[in-house]
């Protein structure tokens, strides 16, 4: 099976996608306007100085063509669904797409307007299987038309290397550790996050925080938290996965003030490293975190509460040691990569071998 893949080769998830295609034999070619963060010879990255997000996709649909025309996939394989999602609807020669949703792309681009909307539509209804992490996303799908048993769902989860990993015993320290991985955009409010725990740290909270991921707000948050004087919070900077796992398991809770989210594989990474979750009161972490079960959920946009349930959770380390157990067990029980990727890869298969749509249930 010749796949061609079209992505955002930055982000380690895309890479994880390639590697287990390949892993299971496929033979695949990676298309990207993003400069991964390591060379890969099976990489097409195409440079542009259009500045504009939406028209340098667009503009460029023609050099997709191209690549099409020379590679000859089985099938296209986009993620995202307002630039690479559209431009194999547009510039993939009729070949059948796997499409990939990632979640902002259903949550907060179709409401961008109604030109939006409708691409969001098209793309979406032109897929041979469109895959998707959560049940919210896969009602949004199918609101937008999608028959039911054309989507696929299981988590992102975590790899093997992951669940070989043990989380280390529980143990009270005189300084608490708090970890953060998500990114450092605007639809993550990490301005939340560090005055939510300054105020814990005003009302006696131990502890340190660190935030091991990089972004847009990066200098004006560094600033941030110089102006507010917290010598508790450090930034690490993006990590390799194997140090990350080594953080999270150093790690005591995991904090994340997303505004918007379907399932976060940051927050099962934690989850399956022992971190307890704190983590802000979305939908899409409802669907694994219930509220002084297995982690605490905050309101959205409110440090105060935030900083609340920081002191909530170091105050109850019963609770805290229980939710670390289950956590774990759910991840193994709902969040292997390795096994969930398997179904997609043969749906994958028979959608290229057959170039129909194919129920997936």
């Amino acid at each position: 099976m010749k796949v061609l893949v079209l992505a955002d080769l930055s982000s380690p998830h895309s890479w994880r996608w390639i590697r287990s295609l390949k892993e299971r034999g496929a033979q695949v070619k990676c298309v990207s306007f993003e400069e991964p963060k390591e060379k890969e010879e099976d990489a097409i990255v195409l440079h542009t100085g259009i500045k504009s997000k939406r028209l340098k996709y667009l503009l460029n649909a023609h050099r997709i063509k191209g690549i099409v025309d020379e590679y000859k996939p089985d099938l296209l394989n986009p993620h995202f669904i307002p630039n690479y999602g559209l431009l194999s609807r547009i510039a993939g020669r009729g070949k059948p797409y796997f499409l990939c949703a990632w979640g902002s792309d259903l949550l907060v681009t179709p409401k961008k307007g109604l030109i939006q909307r409708k691409i969001t539509k098209w793309v979406l209804r032109g897929a041979s299987s469109v895959y998707v992490d959560s049940e919210m996303l896969k009602r949004i799908v199918i609101s937008f038309g999608v028959e039911e048993n054309k989507i696929l769902l299981f988590p992102f989860g975590v790899g093997r290397d992951w669940l070989r990993e043990k989380p280390e015993p529980f143990q009270r320290p005189k300084t608490w550790k708090f970890f953060s991985h998500r990114r450092l955009d605007p639809d993550m409010d990490p301005f939340t996050l560090i005055h939510g725990f300054k105020r814990a740290l005003n009302k006696g909270l131990k502890g340190t925080l660190s935030i091991a991921s990089s972004g847009t707000l990066e200098e004006s948050l560094r600033v941030e938290v110089k102006r507010l004087g917290i010598e508790q919070i450090n930034f690490l900077g993006w990590q390799r996965e194997e140090r990350l796992r080594e953080l999270l398991k150093e790690s005591h809770f995991y904090l994340s003030s997303s505004l918007t989210d379907s399932t976060s594989v940051s927050l099962l990474e934690a989850m399956s490293m022992g971190a307890f979750p704190i983590v802000s009161d979305i939908e899409g972490n409802r669907e694994w975190i219930h509220h002084e079960k297995n982690g605490l959920l905050f309101k959205v946009g409110d440090p105060e509460d935030l900083a609340d349930k920081i002191l909530f959770a170091v105050k109850n380390l019963e609770l805290v040691k229980k939710a670390r157990d289950f956590n774990r067990r759910l991840v193994e029980e709902k969040a292997d990569w390795e096994s969930n990727f398997n179904i997609a890869f043969d749906v994958m298969k028979e959608i290229a071998t057959n170039n129909i749509d194919i129920p997936i249930g």
